[in-house]
């Protein structure tokens, strides 16, 4: 989302338009608690009188849009300030993927949340819960004593 564009929202249907790999768009719809989190942060926390047309920009001079290097960045440190080690952007995915799957989503529904093409992509991302596969395992055979 460091790419995000102020013309991205649609403020009036309540909708975001979301750019991914290969050209991908998708029109996802924007959850009021988003919605109200984004625009706290345009009235409130954006640097003020900036032309520049991404959402999100740096705090510092030079005000200009993040990337998706400088958010990979923020993470990272944010992560290592609570203490709970390095943490990258794809280890979120992991995590919100696992989470998602162990919920009981199936794995078409994660690859959808992940917005990926097919499930062979998101089954990287999702790693299940063994517990969770206990439930589905079979028992194993039992042998009857030899007399």
């Amino acid at each position: 989302m460091a790419d995000l564009q102020l013309r991205d929202v649609d403020w009036v249907s309540g909708a975001v338009v979301v750019h991914g790999k290969g050209g991908r768009i998708d029109t996802l719809p924007l959850p009021v608690d988003v919605g109200t989190a984004l625009a706290d942060y345009l009235q409130h926390a954006r640097p003020p009188k900036i032309k520049a047309k991404e959402m999100f920009i740096r705090v510092r001079a030079p005000f200009r849009g993040l990337t998706p290097t400088s958010v990979t960045y923020i993470v990272a440190r944010l992560a290592e300030t609570a203490g709970i080690g390095t943490v990258y952007g794809h280890r979120l995915r992991h995590t919100a993927a696992s989470k998602v799957l162990n919920a009981g989503a199936s794995m078409e529904e994660v690859a959808q949340f992940l917005r990926h093409a097919s499930t062979e992509t998101s089954m990287i991302y999702a790693k299940t819960d063994m517990t969770r596969l206990a439930g589905l395992a079979r028992p194993w055979p039992q042998m009857e004593a030899l007399p």
